[in-house]
């Protein structure tokens, strides 16, 4: 195994914790949405969307975008800014 695939392997596993702890965060996001806590709601959508656009900017910047096999790290980042964002423009969930 050369060194670069080596330093993807471990890009990968970084960015496997750092985007499950995102996702931990949105359901977080969710759950203070439904309950009607406001300053939790708005903490957890700031840091869901500003974490998700550094990683999509740190992966612009070491090159691996749109490349094939780090592509799964860009849809993921995207996702989590859409479903935020989408969440809040359309008030769901709201509190009964």
């Amino acid at each position: 195994m050369n060194q670069t695939d080596n330093r993807f392997k471990i890009l990968e596993k970084y960015m496997t914790v750092v985007l499950m702890a995102l996702a931990g965060i949105f359901l977080l996001f969710i759950i203070a949405s439904s309950c009607g806590v406001i300053w939790l709601k708005v903490l957890t959508a700031i840091f869901t969307i500003g974490a998700s656009a550094l990683c999509i900017a740190f992966l612009y910047k070491t090159k691996l975008l749109l490349q094939s096999r780090s592509l799964w790290m860009t849809v993921a980042a995207v996702s989590l800014i859409i479903c935020t964002v989408f969440s809040l423009i359309v008030h769901f969930p709201a509190p009964l």
